[in-house]
């Protein structure tokens, strides 16, 4: 199958999705106009919802127990129970212009949009541990995901996906399948899309 392609189409349960992330075996969604946190099947059946912590969510991610929520209004990145939404913990302070972020070897990588960066923080109190320079003609990723020791991310104003190494050389790179894209997340395969222009989540293949 070629890098790129389209493997299928899964609805999503709301509309103006800003965060993307699968769990090992759902998927979950925030939402910027709804204001909820959404967990739904790979068929699209919806499981749960309830309500973010803010008004401005960016990013959404999966560290194997709980969620982690950026906001770009608050500039706080939140844990959050799976359970019912309740609030575990938060920071800020650090990030300015939040987009999109993806655990990562016990870490969390944040689109930063103000200084165009990918930017890696612990956990436990947002410190910096380090920073990559978003790629020259790539600035504005709507999604982030580690994946083999590198950053796979969509970019909107190029409309493409890339691949980039640690030190933020561009690997690969290929056409969005849609003109609206934002969040994205690695299944272990494949990458799951969000489609805004469709409402679905599209699944697409890496190799």
């Amino acid at each position: 199958m070629t890098i790129g392609t389209v493997i299928r189409n899964i609805s999503t349960p709301t509309v103006t999705i800003t965060g993307l992330v699968f769990d090992g075996s759902t998927l979950w969604t925030c939402d910027l106009v709804t204001d909820t946190i959404n967990n739904f099947a790979l068929d699209g059946t919806p499981i749960k919802s309830f309500s973010t912590p803010g008004i401005g969510s960016r990013g959404l991610s999966w560290d194997g127990r709980t969620l982690w929520h950026g906001d770009d209004v608050t500039d706080l990145i939140y844990q959050i129970s799976p359970d019912d939404g309740t609030v575990i913990k938060s920071f800020g302070g650090v990030i300015l212009g939040i987009n999109a972020l993806s655990w990562a070897e016990n870490t969390i990588w944040v689109v930063e949009t103000t200084n165009d960066l990918f930017v890696q923080i612990s956990p436990q109190n947002g410190t910096i541990v380090k920073s990559i320079a978003i790629p020259v003609g790539a600035s504005s990723p709507l999604g982030v995901d580690f994946i083999d020791n590198n950053l796979l991310y969509y970019d909107n104003i190029t409309n493409l996906i890339y691949m980039i190494n640690m030190d933020g050389v561009v690997i690969w790179s290929f056409s969005a399948p849609g003109a609206t894209m934002t969040d994205i997340t690695f299944d272990g395969r494949t990458m799951l899309i969000n489609n805004f222009d469709i409402s679905s989540v599209q699944q697409i293949s890496l190799n």
